[in-house]
């Protein structure tokens, strides 16, 4: 294979055109996003899928050198538009070939939201499939004989993988030991509200963070602890604020928390109930629209000698 070799201002100048593209059609771009997600997300991840494409130069030095033959990636089913470009269209910069498969829970608008970035004049070495599961990963661990090295080789020489650690693993031990696997996955992240915390601006990051995409997000809080002292307060100002939260349909006006991506995350949640029925707060109501998707904010109090990580 002949080697092609990475020139950055060229890259830097296709970045910006892109970005410019975003902005200009900005509106059409949370019209179909908000097919998926809250008009809130919608404009967060466009933000910040400009400045990652506007500040590509903070990365220069990883565009230097040769591209690699082929990458593909498993895209995470939150945040489209930020994921496509972060795990996709930037490594698509690195590698002469870069392979996509489409979540089936984003096919009914992706490739609508395609169509408004006009993506395959901008980045044609991409190859978006809509392809099942199992036709993709014959895909990303195909391999070919290599008549130098005397062996197989991965037809695939990187995979970005995006999402929980159970699959991360599994897709590590399908994939050729000489693919760069690359995966992505959530992490504990609690937050810590201190004796000397503002609680008014504690009540309103954690609002902000716990229900950002319906808690659909790798840095979403998995647990929240709070001072003895500061408690009885934080939680009076905490269902005051969820109280006043919107839930219903995506582009329905002043909605923050929309349907579940997923229909297993139903179960998923409702599992999670059942195992902490008994420390479900009775100061709110609990409440699941199955038939909508929709769950409502949920507070679990659970003290920390019985066990608190939730």
């Amino acid at each position: 294979m002949s080697q092609s070799k990475m020139k950055f201002d060229s890259i830097e100048k296709k970045s910006l055109e892109i970005a410019d593209h975003i902005r200009k059609n900005n509106k059409l771009l949370v019209e179909v996003l908000t097919n998926y997600e809250t008009t809130e997300v919608a404009k967060d991840e466009i933000e910040r899928t400009l400045d990652l494409l506007e500040n590509l130069k903070e990365n220069s030095s990883y565009f230097s050198g040769n591209k690699i033959e082929s990458c593909a990636a498993f895209l995470p089913s939150n945040q489209p538009l930020y994921a496509l470009f972060c795990f996709v269209v930037i490594p698509s910069f690195q590698s002469k070939t870069a392979y996509v498969r489409v979540p089936g829970v984003m096919r009914y608008f992706f490739g609508e939201l395609l169509k408004v970035l006009n993506f395959y004049e901008y980045c044609p070495s991409v190859k978006v499939l809509a392809i099942t599961q199992g036709e993709y990963l014959e895909i990303i661990t195909a391999t070919k004989f290599s008549h130098t090295l005397n062996r197989q080789v991965p037809n695939i020489k990187v995979v970005i993988f995006t999402g929980n650690p159970q699959n991360i693993e599994k897709i590590k031990k399908m994939i050729h030991k000489e693919t760069l696997f690359i995966g992505n996955g959530s992490g504990h992240n609690p937050i810590v509200v201190t004796k000397s915390a503002n609680i008014s601006q504690a009540v309103k990051s954690v609002v902000r963070l716990q229900l950002y995409n319906q808690g659909q997000d790798c840095a979403a809080p998995n647990s929240i602890l709070v001072k003895s002292t500061t408690y009885d307060d934080f939680i009076k100002q905490l269902i005051l604020s969820l109280e006043k939260v919107v839930v219903g349909k995506y582009n329905t006006k002043g909605v923050s928390v929309g349907p579940t991506t997923k229909s297993s995350n139903l179960k998923n949640i409702t599992n999670f109930l059942v195992a902490n029925y008994q420390w479900i707060s009775k100061k709110r109501s609990a409440w699941i629209d199955f038939s909508q998707k929709l769950i409502y904010p949920i507070l679990v109090e659970k003290p920390l000698d019985e066990g608190g990580q939730l």
